[in-house]
This record gives C-alpha cells, structure tokens and sequence, in this order.
C-alpha cells in the first residue's frame, strides 16, 4: 500500500474536508482516480486469487470507476481523467451511493 494512502484516506472526507480551490479539487479527483485505477489492476493482477475480483466492494469499484473516469494513454503515462457530466451514465444506471448501490438522484415533477 502506498504510505500516502494513510494521509489522503485515513479521514473521512466530506464536502467540509474538499479544497476550496476548483483546481486543487480537480487534481484532488485525478488522484482519487489514479489510486482507485491502481488498486483495481493490483487486484486483477493478483492471478493466485482470482476470487478478489468477485467481491462485492471491488465490482462496485469497479463499476463507479468505468462510470466516473477513463484514462488516456500518453505515451509512457496513463493520464485518469473525472467525466464531464454529458458524459456519465444516465441517473437510472449510474451509481449514485457505493453504501447502496440502488439508490439514485432523482427529481419530483421537473423540480430538484
């Protein structure tokens, strides 16, 4: 596990806990990315134990990652990247909780 792990996952974090600036947020959620990206392929990786690839929390992991971010590869760099809002799932597919997987955003009568 990465040392740096401990200090970015070790709180809780929340909307209180966020950087203030926009781009300190961004790059707050590339690496939130790259680290998710990281411990999926250490996972699938992992041929001894193909069975972590079937746990709950690592599928959904999964899932919100492919909904969430992609990456573009640059040569010898893997660039993650958030999705701009066009272009995530629609709400009655996306992952909205990872607590509970199905619930989702919702408006009632146009108003939200």
């Amino acid at each position: 596990m990465d040392p740096q792990w401990q200090r970015r996952y070790g709180v809780w974090t929340d909307a209180y806990r966020l950087p203030g600036a926009e781009n300190e947020r961004a790059e707050l959620a590339r690496q939130i990315g790259a680290d998710g990206y990281r411990l999926l392929e250490t996972v699938s990786a992992d041929t001894t134990s193909p069975w972590l690839w079937e746990i709950p929390a690592v599928v959904i992991l999964r899932t919100v990652w492919l909904q969430q971010y992609y990456r573009v590869d640059d040569g010898d760099k893997r660039e993650v990247t958030l999705r701009d809002k066009d272009d995530l799932p629609p709400n009655r597919d996306r992952i909205t909780s990872p607590y509970d997987v199905d619930s989702r955003y919702g408006m009632k009568r146009g108003s939200g």
